[in-house]
């Protein structure tokens, strides 16, 4: 907790700011998936997005908090290998409409095979 609140202050973000730390990537990803089925509710399904520039680790991490395969979406990418931000949209609307429900968007902020990093700025 302290070493969290120094990077809370560091950063300047407010006291209420909280976070974790894990021991790595998969972790994280494990515990940002829970985090989000928690606060969805625990829909039946419960439908997760990414690239397909997305380390494999977050499928597996989509997988051992209960997502079947189906509710995993690999969302297309552009040119530069980055999160097609259009196709999410579509992706997202027609997976509401069918009765999915959308928990998480994962985004690359340096994607392990190229580097690209997803515009985050655009997603919302």
């Amino acid at each position: 907790m302290v070493v969290i609140d120094w990077i809370r202050r560091w950063l300047g973000y407010p006291e209420t700011a909280g976070g974790l730390l894990t021991s790595g990537g998969s972790a994280a990803s494990l515990d940002a998936f829970v985090a989000a089925r928690e606060a969805a509710g625990y829909p039946d399904r419960a439908t997760v997005y990414m690239s397909d520039q997305s380390h494999s680790a977050q499928v597996r991490a989509a997988r051992i908090i209960g997502d079947r395969a189906d509710c995993i979406r690999k969302v297309s990418c552009d040119g530069r290998y980055r999160l097609d931000v259009e196709a999410l949209a579509c992706a997202v609307a027609a997976d509401r409409a069918s009765g999915f429900t959308p928990i998480a968007v994962c985004a690359n902020a340096g994607a392990g095979s190229t580097g690209a990093i997803d515009p985050l700025s655009n997603s919302g």
